[in-house]
């Protein structure tokens, strides 16, 4: 292998967008009902604010913004970004759920929206099944666990059993909530052993940290650490999705080492407040499927190693539902606080 994207990983990778891509096509014949449901409707007549709970620069950012441009130039209208970070993203979601739902107000989020006001927040925290009008899910990633080259750990069973001996190990996440946070304490729990869970502001330091050696584990999104696992500062023990990653198919899953009841993977949505126009919500959704067929965007989602996953308003609430169900009964049984 010459380098992190051989030729076999490209290959692996293409296949698997082409067999999901099959079927977002099959999708796009909607596309050209946009303008004329535009027109119907009479939305939109000025910019729309995406509001993105996260600082720029980072991953939920830039997808955004990649997001942000394509629907400008679809519907005519400025669309802009306004950061509105904190607590997880749950900042964000409550000035969105607050806003007059005239679909001048929507809000791009991962999957810690489902989870992270569980967590954080308290009272203040927005309901995330009662106060949005789900509109699209528009992008998914497995997740990693990695260490640093020089953390001593050779293996899954091989940090595993370092546990059970009596070794202290904490892992690092991208903050409380977050499916990064909650893939740990599956983990925890089906392992049999108890790392410390270590919240960070965000990836970049997270992984800094552990490449450094000052914390020996780490659960990531494959786009922000393949840099680092070409030089080998980090190294993937495993994908936590049921089946390995086209991009990097030699990276074992922790199903495949054990842990049969881990699927756990990271995605990206966009919603609006309680009591959204359905015209409105279809004017998105046709959009959204246009632009996840566009080449230049599936060339960048490719670099960031997210998968054009569409689905729209009805089954991405049943996914937000069913992952808060889930994570909340989790954060109860283990009584899980923010550190």
């Amino acid at each position: 292998m010459t380098g992190l994207f051989s030729a076999s990983f490209k290959t692996g990778f293409a296949r698997s967008w082409l067999a999901r891509g099959a079927g977002l096509l099959l999708a796009s014949c909607l596309a050209a009902s946009a303008a004329q449901a535009q027109a119907n409707n009479n939305w939109p007549q000025r910019p729309i604010n995406l509001v993105v709970g996260y600082p720029a620069g980072g991953t939920v950012d830039i997808l955004g913004r990649l997001y942000a441009d394509k629907l400008a130039a679809l519907l005519k209208q400025p669309v802009v970004v306004n950061n509105r970070a904190g607590a997880s993203g749950t900042i964000g979601a409550q000035f969105v759920a607050r806003a007059n739902p005239d679909g001048y107000t929507i809000l791009f989020a991962p999957s810690t929206f489902a989870i992270a006001p569980l967590l954080v927040g308290g009272a203040s925290s927005p309901d995330v099944n009662a106060d949005f009008t789900p509109i699209a899910k528009v992008g998914s990633t497995p997740l990693l666990m990695l260490t640093g080259a020089q953390s001593g750990i050779s293996s899954v069973a091989n940090l595993v059993e370092q546990a059970k001996n009596g070794k202290q190990f904490n892992y690092a996440s991208p903050g409380a909530g977050s499916p990064m946070h909650m893939t740990g304490e599956v983990f925890n729990r089906q392992a049999g052993i108890k790392m410390l869970h270590i919240p960070y502001r965000g990836i970049a330091p997270s992984l800094t940290d552990t490449i450094g050696g000052h914390i020996p584990i780490v659960f990531s999104t494959h786009g922000s650490v393949l840099p680092y696992m070409s030089d080998n500062s980090l190294i993937a023990l495993a994908s936590t999705s049921k089946t390995r990653s086209p991009l990097l198919p030699h990276v074992p899953t922790l199903a495949e080492q054990g842990y049969p009841e881990i699927d756990i993977t990271a995605w990206w949505a966009v919603l609006g407040p309680k009591g959204l126009d359905p015209s409105i919500v279809n004017i998105l959704q046709t959009a959204f499927t246009e632009i996840l067929n566009q080449p230049d965007v599936l060339e960048q989602l490719q670099t960031m190693a997210i998968t054009p996953e569409l689905q729209d308003g009805t089954q991405l609430a049943q996914t937000i539902r069913a992952e808060n169900q889930y994570f909340g009964e989790l954060i109860k049984t283990l009584d899980l606080k923010v550190e």
